[in-house]
């Protein structure tokens, strides 16, 4: 069905998977139709949005809550996504779709409801669970009593990729199963099936250490898979187990990927208790563990994972010798993985210390000949004519013995421990049924495939085509059952794909017919494969990387590197290293290596023996019903509530929950119940649905919608419909919802109106009565208010604007006494540093006379107090005193008088020199001076000749002209200026011309009135005006710009030209002392008020002062001011 533009929307982002979100825009054709969505969260557009991308949106969605995902009014993607999403934001990890238990990893084992001590609730239910949530505890429930009830076997499929919680999945279905099995019987069987439990339990720890090692997803991931056999008596009482193991990771054993490990069990051994005695080094001298860079994982105690497993091999029943056998084999694994070897053709055992120790240390724990093993590392025995030649071993092949020796040893071990605990846990002959746990790797899809991942993708293709073959016959049973035509129904069966790979002439077996031919080579194997499948649909040759193949698999096309196949499916440990070992090894390690072949042919490899035991499995899976847990990782930061849509939805599709969705679509994937089918959709058929059946009413409103019977049909408890058929029915029910609103809207209002009106007829006539009367008092009360008030706020508004009036009148005031005061400041400033000198004189000649009349009034006094000395002597002599008194005293005031005689004359003879030697500076200052004047002179001089050599190259044009022509000199007004044209810098920098010539002329006109005004203070007057301006650009600039000031001469004289460059300010001067001085008196006031740059202009004043003091007229005007 084609959206339209603006449709609200379920479509599937890049980003967070299926999101809400509205169409912006729809194209293409009926084949291809091409949407772009805005998302309604981040406003995100998106665009290339193919038809299985985009799904109309149904509000029931966002509220529906289900237990079991085939319970939705409608099945799809978006929904299920919705769903499952909601439930585990809600700490509700476990959902049912049909047999299927979705578990996603909650990272979280504190959820109240999913705690042991509600297991009982569980059990407390019938044979089914229908009240608790689901749970993998339900599962284990229901295949318990299923297997009692139909006295047939169960098994329970768990999948997921590395860190969904398959693990976790099987102890918690383990656990249930000893726990509901330990419900019935006398103490002596519950005491028994216990014990058994306990046994089965503890093995699981020794498996996970030996089998399970760190990687980037999981720090405890499973790199083996295993289907357990958890057996039963007829009385339901556990009494065994048996496990058989798949497909071992034997890389994991020499080697791992960045940030990963190997198996756990050598981290636990180096860090255990043990290690000393086994003369192990530390963990970083070991080569083989420190491969992915990783020692430790965060939270883990490897020494004390040590003692859980050592005490787990003692509660399965592993005796203390056989441990230290198991323990010995993985100290002398490390130290054969320390052995180095060196020589391209002759290799020899590496010379340096930690080689040959280690060789020895390995030899002495597994208990063989040093020298028999270093022969066998570096040699190779091969038969000629009938006669074993020795032949040397390059180090390349030399290594690739030992990690064949090592991966030999430690697969020989896991079998032996896996053998050992099914010895121990093995159930008598009263085992009469059994559930099997299938705990299998989940599909694979890296950015490097191999041959490991073929098997365990083939592994999961397999499973899947066992699924879709249950749950379509599933579906087909519903259908029937309900009385629904099938016969068009059909699903995409995946077998083609699964022979592609394992069937006759698959890829595996073009694979083995490599191996068995003595040279063949990895690109031999991919060109038979690409020869022989090039054609299959599920097959696609890859052009790009020449050494790969890619199969289109049910979760998604995975690209395989064909590097390394025929080594992985060969037994590389060559024969004679085999009965080196058997010969000289310990009895413990005899039990771990194979006897060597007897019969000819071609030897067993690893595909064909993995697909015999995925044969055998299918054939147990096949003869027992299944149940699934779909292990989800919800996030790769492996954090609580955290969600991951695309990564949640891809493990969907690669788990199958997904292939659920799309072969109910295949089918009729809406599925309603009739009674609620009648209940919501009997709008469409009206007042024909009342009094009917459910079924003639069902049957009815799908007639009336028109949907044929190839899009719905009704069952005898459904309604059975396909998306389309479930779309036009909405669409029909919403067009007759919006009539019959629209109708009771129309009736309502109508109905409501009329009785709205007769009702407050009456009333509202006598109330507006009064209220008339109340508005005419009212209006007559505020018109008079309003005339009060219209008058106040006219004499307010008139006071206002006087207020306005003045306050404008003053600031303008004001702002005047500022401009008066400013230019009265300047002129002050030009005033008063003029007559500095002047003052500065007045004022020395004033010290000077103040001097000379204090030590006049100085005298003064001293002639006061000596005359009333004289008139007291006097007068004592008048009374009479001696005559000898008075002639001493004479004498003492004629010498006192004489030393103040002497005293002034002194002082007068050092102000005279002084006045000396003032004078002698002056006379050198004088001197001084007209040697600058000279020197300026002469230098004026050379100007003038410059100038005349210019001008003597210069055109002549009009007079006034005021414009330079392009390369060709000044013009001829400049030629009749006086060769007194000087240049200063220019502080702002390069010149920038002014916005016009307009304005520049405005600003010019301005500048000289206000020069003129500054200096018609003073008692001169200018005797000549600014009559030309000229301004330009710097010579080496194409354009030029002129202005003329436009005042007229007041004079015959020429005038003065200021000229601007970039970077130069040239005037020129007239010769006459008057134009001169006015000249420097305009430059000192307007200069410093240009707005286009800050000049300096000392130079020119001090040349002018210069010139004018040689003249002898510069006195008087000096005089003047």
């Amino acid at each position: 069905m084609r959206l339209e533009r603006g449709a609200h929307v379920w479509f599937n982002s890049p980003k967070v998977s299926w999101t809400q979100g509205t169409v912006t825009e729809v194209s293409g054709d009926e084949k291809k139709v091409v949407y772009a969505c805005r998302g309604q969260d981040d406003d995100e557009l998106f665009q290339g949005l193919l038809e299985r991308d985009v799904h109309q949106f149904r509000p029931e969605s966002l509220t529906e809550d289900v237990n079991d995902l085939l319970h939705l009014t409608e099945l799809h993607e978006s929904s299920l996504f919705n769903c499952v999403k909601k439930r585990y934001m809600n700490d509700i990890v476990y959902t049912n779709i049909g047999s299927i238990v979705v578990a996603l990893n909650p990272f979280n084992f504190k959820i109240p409801h999913y705690q042991d001590d509600k297991m009982a609730e569980y059990m407390k239910e019938g044979e089914i669970i229908e009240k608790n949530l689901p749970h993998s505890w339900a599962v284990a429930h229901n295949a318990y009593h299923a297997m009692l009830n139909n006295q047939q076997n169960q098994c329970v499929i768990i999948t997921g990729e590395s860190g969904a919680g398959k693990t976790e999945a099987t102890k918690i279905v383990q656990k249930y199963l000893c726990e509901v099995s330990c419900v019935k019987g006398d103490e002596k069987q519950k005491e028994q099936a216990k014990l058994v439990g306990f046994r089965i339990q503890q093995a699981s720890p020794i498996l996970e250490a030996f089998g399970n090692a760190k990687t980037v997803r999981n720090d405890n991931s499973s790199r083996f898979g295993k289907f357990m056999k958890v057996q039963f008596a007829k009385s339901g009482m556990l009494v065994g187990s048996s496990t058989v193991r798949y497909l071992l990771e034997k890389s994991r054993i020499i080697t791992a990927g960045p940030e990963e490990r190997v198996y756990h069990a050598f981290y636990q051994l180096t860090a255990g208790s043990e290690a000393s005695r086994f003369n192990l080094l530390a963990q970083k001298e070991h080569v083989s563990l420190g491969k992915g860079g990783v020692y430790k994982i965060k939270g883990v105690d490897d020494a004390e994972c040590f003692k859980e497993t050592a005490q787990a091999m003692l509660d399965v029943g592993i005796e203390p010798l056989e441990q230290d056998a198991v323990w010995r084999l993985l100290a002398g694994i490390l130290f054969l993985q320390n052995v180095a070897f060196k020589g391209e053709e002759k290799c020899i055992v590496s010379t340096d210390g930690k080689s040959t120790s280690s060789l020895a240390a390995a030899a002495q724990q597994l208990a063989v000949p040093l020298e028999g093993l270093e022969k066998e590392l570096i040699t190779t025995t091969q038969k000629v004519r009938g006669e074993d030649v020795v032949k040397n071993l390059g180090e390349v092949a030399a290594a690739a013995g030992r990690d064949a020796l090592t991966k030999a040893l430690y697969e020989g071990l896991f079998g032996w421990l896996v053998d050992k605990v099914n010895e121990k846990t093995a159930g008598d002959d009263a085992c009469t049924q059994w559930i099997g746990l299938l705990d299998i790797f989940g599909f694979e899809n890296f950015a490097v495939n191999s041959f490991e991942q073929l098997c365990i993708n083939l592994t999961n293709e397999t499973l899947q085509n066992h699924y879709n073959a249950f749950i379509f016959e599933k579906d087909v049973e519903e259908c029937r059952a309900e009385r629904i035509d099938v016969t068009k129904v059909s699903f995409d069966d995946n077998t083609a794909c699964v022979d592609v790979i394992s069937g006759k002439g698959g890829i595996l077996a073009l694979l083995d017919d490599q191996c068995a031919l003595g040279k063949g080579t990895d690109a031999g194997f991919l060109n038979d494969v690409n020869e022989a499948h090039a054609k299959h649909p599920h097959f696609a040759k890859q052009r790009v990387r020449g050494s790969s193949f890619a199969i289109r698999h049910y979760a998604g096309t995975v690209e395989y590197a064909t590097d390394g196949f025929l080594e992985k499916n060969k037994d590389t440990l060559k024969l004679s290293m085999r009965v080196f070992i058997r010969a000289e090894g310990s009895d413990f390690i005899r039990l771990l290596i194979a006897e060597p072949p007897s019969t000819r042919g071609r030897a067993p490899t690893v595909s064909s023996f993995f697909k015999n035991q995925l044969k055998d499995l299918m054939c147990v899976l096949n003869s027992s019903n299944p149940h699934w847990i779909r292990c989800i990782k919800p996030h790769p930061a492996k954090q609580p509530k955290m969600f991951d849509g695309v990564s949640v939805m891809t493990q969907m599709r690669s788990a199958g929950i997904l292939e659920t969705v799309r072969i109910r679509s295949q089918g009729f994937p809406v599925r309603i119940p009739v009674e609620k089918f009648g209940q919501k959709f009997s709008l469409i058929i009206g007042e024909a649905g009342v009094g009917g059946n459910a079924l003639g009413n069902a049957q009815r409103i799908l007639k009336e919608a028109a949907i044929s019977s190839e899009q719905a049909q009704v069952g005898l408890t459904k309604v059975f419909l396909r998306h389309e058929g479930y779309t036009r029915l909405l669409a029909e029910y919403e067009r007759y919802c919006s009539v019959l609103v629209l109708r009771i809207q129309c009736l309502a209002r109508g109905h409501s109106g009329r009785l709205i009106a007769a009702r407050m007829w009456f009333k509202r006539f006598e109330e507006v009565l009064e209220l008339q009367r109340k508005l005419r008092k009212q209006q007559t009360e505020l018109l008079a208010q309003e005339a009060k008030i219209r008058e106040e706020q006219t004499q307010a508004v008139q006071a206002e604007w006087e207020r306005i009036i003045a306050s404008e009148r003053a600031l303008r005031r004001e702002v005047e006494l500022v401009r008066l005061n400013r230019m009265a400041t300047r002129i002050q400033r030009r005033v008063r540093g003029f007559l500095d000198r002047g003052i500065v004189l007045l004022l020395k000649a004033e010290i000077a006379r103040a001097e000379e009349e204090y030590l006049a009034q100085e005298c003064l006094a001293e002639a006061r107090k000596a005359m009333r000395a004289w008139i007291e002597e006097r007068r004592k002599w008048e009374k009479g005193e001696k005559e000898r008194a008075r002639a001493a005293a004479w004498k003492e005031q004629q010498k006192s008088s004489e030393e103040r005689r002497l005293n002034e004359k002194a002082r007068l003879a050092e102000r005279e020199r002084l006045k000396a030697q003032q004078r002698e500076a002056e006379k050198e200052r004088e001197k001084e001076e007209v040697r600058k004047h000279r020197i300026a002179a002469d230098r004026r001089a050379r100007e003038e000749s410059r100038q005349n050599k210019e001008q003597a190259l210069q055109k002549s044009p009009a007079v006034g002209s005021g414009c330079r022509q392009k390369g060709k000199g000044e013009t001829g007004f400049l030629s009749q200026l006086d060769p007194i044209s000087l240049h200063f810098k220019v502080q702002a920098g390069p010149w920038r011309p002014f916005a016009g010539t307009k304005r520049l002329q405005q600003q010019l006109w301005g500048l000289w009135h206000r020069g003129k005004r500054c200096v018609s203070g003073w008692r001169s007057r200018l005797r000549s005006n600014c009559s030309q301006i000229h301004l330009a650009r710097s010579p080496r600039s194409r354009s030029t710009a002129a202005c003329h000031a436009g005042a007229k001469p007041s004079s015959p004289v020429k005038g003065k030209l200021i000229r601007l460059t970039t970077g130069t300010l040239r005037i020129g001067v007239p010769q006459s002392i008057d134009s001169q001085w006015n000249a420097l008196t305009i430059l000192e006031r307007l200069l410093p008020s240009l707005s286009a740059a800050i000049i300096t202009f000392l130079e020119l004043r001090t040349h002018l002062q210069t010139q004018l003091c040689v003249d002898p007229k510069f006195a008087r005007r000096r005089e003047r001011f």
